[in-house]
């Protein structure tokens, strides 16, 4: 729940770069008690959520792992998920 207020200052893509959007799959964690990113089986559908947003901004690599180091409490209490992040994104670099 956010308000409207908050969302005027939200970067939003322009139409024309909807289009990377729209193959985002949806996901969900089986029970609303589970957190969705201890669900490893979950992170390659994440990631692919991840990327297709950041490419629609046309974020690269190091601009993804620049945000990533901004949110050391996700490093910590998601180490494993974060790990799998970081592979995804050198991945990224090399392909880049």
């Amino acid at each position: 729940h956010v308000s409207p207020y908050i969302l005027r200052f939200c970067a939003v893509p322009q139409p024309d770069q909807l289009g990377a959007l729209s193959p985002v799959p949806q996901v969900h964690a089986p029970h609303a008690e589970t957190w969705v990113y201890e669900l490893e089986d979950r992170w390659p559908v994440l990631w692919a959520a991840e990327s297709a947003v950041a490419e629609a901004y046309d974020l690269t690599p190091d601009d993804l792992a620049h945000i990533l180091s901004t949110f050391p409490v996700f490093e910590r209490k998601r180490p494993a998920f974060f790990g799998y992040v970081t592979q995804r994104l050198a991945e990224l670099k090399a392909e880049a």
